[in-house]
């Protein structure tokens, strides 16, 4: 399994097809399990946006199964899944010694089901 996070401090129109282009290439792969965006804390609703439309787009490819976002504000979390076409399969946030993970799966059968993980 291949997870790979891509921190993000500047955005523009092709930066999460450029970062992980180049880590596949490194590891010679065609996909990622899970690509996980950390983004700078400063991002606005409109970057955050931009951003995720990527990670959308590089989904949809199928150059990662799952997406994911890192550290966003419950706020933003808020703003991108009311938004957004696909809603993030993992939200980590961060804390000191402390992880948290939120995956979210979608069946068509049901409501989204929503588990907590703490390592």
């Amino acid at each position: 399994m291949i997870t790979f996070q891509l921190f993000i401090h500047e955005v523009n129109e092709d930066v999460v097809a450029r970062g992980l282009k180049d880590i596949l290439l490194e590891l010679n792969q065609d996909y990622v399990d899970s690509l996980i965006l950390a983004l700078d804390k400063n991002f606005t609703n409109k970057e955050v946006e931009t951003v995720w439309k990527q990670a959308e787009n590089e989904k949809n490819l199928g150059r990662a199964n799952l997406i994911g976002i890192a550290d966003l504000t419950e706020e933003k979390l808020i703003y991108l899944c009311e938004w957004s076409s696909i809603v993030p399969d993992i939200h980590q946030e961060n804390e000191l010694q402390k992880t948290q993970t939120l995956f979210r799966t979608h069946h068509p059968e049901h409501e989204p089901f929503v588990r907590h993980f703490r390592s």
